[in-house]
């Protein structure tokens, strides 16, 4: 209807006509009114426009600022605290068994002399390191009773991976570091991790004993010695199969041979598990894992 009213102009825009010895009068011009009819039409148009791109940008840009801050400020300002809280209970939890590790160290230590029990040291050590001592023992057999201080040293080596990899591992998540389907993924990591260092600390124990019996071979030590005796004691099981094996010689190179058997399997197996192990734990783009030491 609006194209239609165009034959019937009644608004036009007046033109002035220059005329020969006469004053200027104006006159309609109908293609004019046409065009100033269209050009508003365009012009409304482009402003709707506009006025559509306008509410899509703010649209837009309020989802983008939604899903860049998705929790309000006192939410953020929570997830931060219980992280902190985690992240502390893990340095904490890293230190105290880093000081009970050196605690059954000294334990150890003092069983090689003949201290007084009456010692306040000496009882301290004992409140500190035996009920765990004999715990430990029920789970070993008889024959390995006499190692259970070694055994319980073990643990404590595990628990320092293990445990504060599971605190840490829930701070990470209650800070939205990684999500809910990673936390058994980073927890079997960090228990393989523990599980990977207790047997490279266990075979590196047997290589340094194998390495001390073999010079003790070769200056023939009295067995009397308590020390030669308890050395003998663990290395003999696993020397004895060897040696039935190789032919005799003039040096016992049996101790030689399963340290590097053990050394092998410390190269070949073990440092391939604590590279997966590491990579379950620290390959989520989660944050450094926090060190006492």
């Amino acid at each position: 209807m609006a194209d239609a009213g165009l034959i019937f102009v009644t608004r036009s825009v007046q033109e002035e006509i220059p005329t020969a010895g006469k004053p200027r009068q104006t006159a309609p011009c109908w293609k004019s009114a046409v065009f100033e009819h269209y050009r508003f039409r365009e012009s409304r148009q482009l402003k709707k426009t506009a006025v559509k791109k306008n509410g899509s940008q703010k649209n837009r840009g309020s989802k983008i600022s939604q899903r860049e801050n998705p929790a309000p400020t006192h939410l953020r300002q929570k997830k931060a605290t219980v992280s902190s809280l985690f992240n502390f209970l893990t340095l904490l939890t890293q230190w105290g068994l880093l000081i009970y590790y050196w605690i059954i160290i000294l334990a150890i230590l003092i069983t090689w002399v003949t201290p007084d029990p009456r010692n306040p040291l000496v009882q301290f050590l004992n409140t500190m390191t035996l009920p765990l001592f004999n715990w430990v023992r029920r789970f070993l057999p008889s024959a390995l009773v006499l190692l259970s201080a070694y055994c319980s040293l073990l643990l404590v080596l595990f628990l320092q991976i293990f445990m504060p990899g599971i605190l840490w591992t829930f701070g990470v998540f209650s800070e939205g570091g990684v999500p809910g389907t990673k936390v058994p993924v980073m927890v079997a990591g960090f228990f393989l991790q523990g599980v990977g260092y207790v047997m490279e600390s266990l075979l590196f124990f047997l290589i340094v004993l194998l390495l001390i019996w073999f010079f003790l071979t070769l200056i023939n030590p009295s067995v009397n010695n308590p020390i030669v005796r308890a050395i003998y004691f663990l290395v003999d099981p696993l020397i004895s199969p060897i040696q039935r094996r190789l032919p005799r010689q003039r040096f016992d190179v049996s101790p030689l041979v399963a340290a590097g058997g053990f050394l092998a399997i410390i190269l070949l197996l073990l440092n391939p598990l604590d590279d997966f192990a590491r990579q379950l734990t620290f390959g989520n783009g989660a944050l450094p894992f926090p060190q006492a030491f």
